[in-house]
């Protein structure tokens, strides 16, 4: 069977759904959809995965609405073998995402004017997330607070986000800048807005997938397990209505038998 093919059928066949899903219903979060492709157990933390990415993805797949969920699904492929080492290059991806383009997006939704030099400075200019610039960071977004239409919840997001920078902890990083985009998406200043936060944080899982190549083996895997899935839907879509038909016979003979 051709490749695209298997694809095309196996993600017409799963629904994207809050949490891990369940792979009889064919319901699944975009992450066991990565397991199920990869050949590994039902989780949302196959090992194939890079755990930022793992984290960032599991949160924004929870808080979307349903239809929107439906768009990660051309990610899960590109997400197998993206264990390569990386986490800290996709950790500072999110980490500048958040600060030069969601927070000034979130104080042009609450009706700032934020100045040009102020949104140069938004950023952290090294992978190694070093302690001082991220205290002098927050120092300035402190200290612009108000301009940048940040509440004191809000503030403490930033704060919270920083410190697991100098932590060195990436998976707390993502799980904060996942948090952040989600907090603004439900709750916009608008709520015409909620759609830009929520487009920002595909595009955001879309960067990071970009960090890396990933394994040259994993297209191998991929199509094997997808012919492999393809041919279960076909045989259930052929043979389930039968056995449903001589359970249901089975059922009523013994009941009658009784």
């Amino acid at each position: 069977m051709n490749t695209d093919f298997a694809h095309q059928r196996l993600y017409d066949s799963v629904s994207l759904v809050p949490r891990v899903g369940n792979r009889g219903d064919n319901e699944l979060c975009v992450m066991s959809l990565v397991a199920l492709l990869a050949g590994e157990r039902h989780t949302d933390r196959p090992s194939a995965a890079c755990p930022v990415i793992a984290t960032f993805a599991i949160k924004v797949n929870d808080g979307i609405d349903c239809d929107a969920r439906q768009a990660l699904k051309p990610f899960a492929p590109r997400i197998i073998g993206t264990r390569d080492g990386l986490a800290r290059g996709r950790a500072w991806v999110l980490v500048n995402g958040i600060l030069g383009e969601v927070l000034p997006r979130w104080a042009e939704d609450s009706g700032q004017n934020v100045s040009a030099e102020l949104l140069a400075q938004l950023r952290v200019s090294s992978q190694s997330f070093d302690a001082d610039e991220l205290h002098d960071l927050f120092g300035l977004v402190r200290s612009h607070a108000q301009s940048l239409g940040l509440d004191r919840s809000r503030l403490n997001d930033i704060r919270y986000l920083l410190r697991a920078c100098a932590r060195g902890s990436d998976e707390l990083v993502a799980n904060s800048c996942a948090s952040i985009i989600s907090d603004f998406a439900r709750h916009p200043v608008n709520a015409e807005d909620s759609g830009w936060y929520w487009n920002k944080a595909i595009e955001l899982i879309d960067r990071i997938c970009d960090v890396g190549d990933g394994p040259a083996s994993a297209g191998a895997q991929i199509e094997h397990h997808a012919n492999t899935q393809a041919q279960r839907i076909r045989a259930q879509e052929a043979y389930g209505p039968m056995f449903q038909w001589l359970f249901k016979a089975r059922k009523q003979r013994s009941k009658t038998d009784a």
